[in-house]
């Protein structure tokens, strides 16, 4: 329970698999606690709040997983579609 991937694990169920957008926030918001560097967790809650419609925060949650890893095309191509429209 401790682990921050285990986390991650059950925020990718509860967003794929059952749609619960506020758990799944919530779990990676405690992995996010645990691995503040780990730039897939900023990039999962850029994706869910993205797809709930709070843009201005997905953006922000990218662009952090961006400064953390910045060698991965798809979250700049990801940021500029949100600005794109």
């Amino acid at each position: 329970p401790e682990l921050p991937e285990a986390h991650m694990a059950l925020a990718i169920y509860y967003f794929w698999g059952l749609r619960d957008f506020g758990r799944a926030l919530a779990e990676l918001s405690t992995a996010a606690e645990r691995q503040p560097g780990n730039g897939e967790i900023f990039w999962f809650r850029g994706a869910i709040l993205r797809r709930s419609g709070r843009l201005a925060e997905a953006v922000a949650n990218l662009e952090r997983a961006l400064e953390l890893d910045p060698r991965t095309p798809q979250l700049a191509f990801n940021i500029g579609n949100i600005h794109g429209g």
